[in-house]
């Protein structure tokens, strides 16, 4: 026999024994994450069925507690507030509890604006206001 075909077998069958330990290993690794993965899979089917109905009990319960449903503003009808006040940027941010910074991403934004239920308040309470009331408001504080 070859001398040169001995030692090639044996130097590939050492080869498999040494990396035996460390695959092995990586495959239950492996195996372990796609029952993760799977179990993630039915958690996020599960919450999206529930979603839905969840997101109507919310509603309701908002709407039972202003006693009025809240519509979403745009951007022309907070400029249209602020000008309809005679405020600046600043003085309607200090009227709503927001930064300046807010009400003027808002100003430019399009569509339906995103606001927390508590700042979607204050912007209703802010429409039933005239130019003396949102005065008197800042200046109280």
């Amino acid at each position: 026999m070859n001398f040169n075909i001995l030692l090639k077998d044996a130097i590939a069958k050492g080869a498999s024994r040494v990396a035996r330990k460390p695959v092995l290993a990586l495959r239950q690794d492996v195996t372990a994450l796609k029952r993760q993965v799977v179990e993630l899979r039915r958690l996020v089917r599960e919450l999206q069925r529930a979603a839905p109905k969840k997101a109507a009990v919310v509603a309701a319960t908002d709407e039972a507690v202003s006693g009025k449903r809240m519509r979403r503003p745009t951007a022309s009808s907070v400029k249209q507030l602020r000008a309809k006040l005679g405020l600046t940027q600043a003085e309607l941010s200090q009227l709503l509890g927001v930064s300046s910074l807010t009400i003027s991403k808002w100003e430019c934004a399009s569509g339906l604006l995103t606001m927390r239920t508590r700042t979607l308040q204050a912007l209703q309470q802010a429409r039933g206001l005239g130019k003396r009331e949102a005065r008197a408001q800042l200046a109280a504080g």
